[in-house]
C-alpha cells in the first residue's frame, strides 16, 4: 500500500471520489498534508505508539544538560523524543558491559535539587525537560566519565514525504490511517461526516490502542485491604470471616 493508495480509499470513503477514481495532484498533496498533521498528532499520544526501543549513545564528561534532537542536539534523533520512559548507565569499560539503572525524576523532583552541578563517575537520576526543537537530559550528578547511555524512546509513526512511499505499519494501523484520515478531510471537501464512519474510524483506533497500553500494577500489603494506617481498629481477615482485636 502506497500513501496514495491509502489517501485514496479515504477520499473514497467521504464520497469525494468515486471508487478507483484517481484524485487530482492537488488534493492529494492536500491530503498528504493533513495526513502528516494527524501522524504528527498521534506520536505526541501514548496509546498510538507501538512500541518502546532502547537507542545508546554516548555522555560527555562535564556537559549539562545533554540535548536529545534532530537539529546540532547532543544526542541525534529523528524527532525529539515526547517522553522518556526508562533509561540505564552503560558501564562499558568491563566485559560483559554492566547496566546501572537511571531513577527517572519530575519537574518538581528538579526544581528542589539543591545542587543541580555536582560530578560525579555515575549518575543515578535522569531529568527530562522536553524542550525544542531539542530536549535537554539534566543527569544527576553531572556524568565525568564517557560511559554509554540507554534511553528508552518511543517508536514514532513516520511522517511522508512522497505520495508513492510504501507504507509499512503493524496490524490495526492500515483501517485506523485510513478511516481517521477521512473524518479530517471531511470538512475541507464538503462533506458531513456519516455516524457510520465516525464509528468506524473510532473501532478502528481502539484496534490500534488496546495492545499499546499498559495495564498499572496493583499491589497490596496482604490478601486483603491494607490497614496499616488503622492499626487502632479490628482488622476482618476476609478469608476466615473472623476479626481481631
Amino acid at each position: 500500500m502506497t500513501v496514495l493508495d491509502l489517501i485514496t480509499e479515504a477520499l473514497a470513503e467521504i464520497g469525494a471520489y468515486a471508487q478507483g477514481e484517481v484524485p487530482s495532484a492537488a488534493d492529494a498533496q492536500f491530503a498528504l498534508s493533513k495526513l502528516n498533521r494527524m501522524i504528527d498528532s498521534w506520536n505526541a499520544q501514548r496509546l498510538f505508539v507501538y512500541d518502546l526501543t532502547f537507542q545508546q549513545f554516548t555522555l560527555v564528561p562535564g556537559l549539562a544538560p545533554h540535548t536529545i534532537g534532530p537539529v546540532g542536539a547532543t544526542f541525534t534523533v529523528a524527532k525529539r523524543p515526547v517522553r522518556i520512559e526508562a533509561a540505564n548507565i552503560v558501564l562499558n569499560n568491563v566485559a560483559p558491559a554492566v547496566l546501572s539503572p537511571l531513577n527517572i525524576r519530575d519537574d518538581g523532583w528538579w526544581q528542589n535539587q539543591r545542587v543541580p552541578n555536582v560530578t560525579t563517575t555515575l549518575p543515578t537520576d535522569l531529568y527530562y525537560s522536553p524542550t525544542f526543537p531539542n530536549g535537554s537530559l539534566y543527569f544527576w550528578a553531572v556524568p565525568s566519565v564517557a560511559y554509554g547511555v540507554q534511553l528508552w524512546l518511543w517508536e514514532i509513526l513516520v511522517e511522508y514525504t512522497s505520495l508513492v512511499t510504501t507504507i509499512s505499519l503493524p496490524q490495526g494501523y492500515r483501517s485506523a490511517l485510513v478511516y481517521s484520515l477521512a473524518e479530517e478531510l471531511c470538512p475541507s471537501f464538503g462533506k458531513v461526516l456519516s455516524p457510520s464512519l465516525a464509528m468506524l474510524a473510532a473501532k478502528s483506533r481502539e484496534i490500534v490502542k488496546s495492545p499499546n497500553s499498559m495495564s498499572p500494577n496493583i499491589s497490596t500489603m496482604d490478601a486483603g485491604l491494607p490497614d496499616a494506617n488503622y492499626s487502632s481498629l479490628p482488622s476482618f481477615n476476609w478469608r476466615v470471616g473472623s476479626s481481631g482485636y
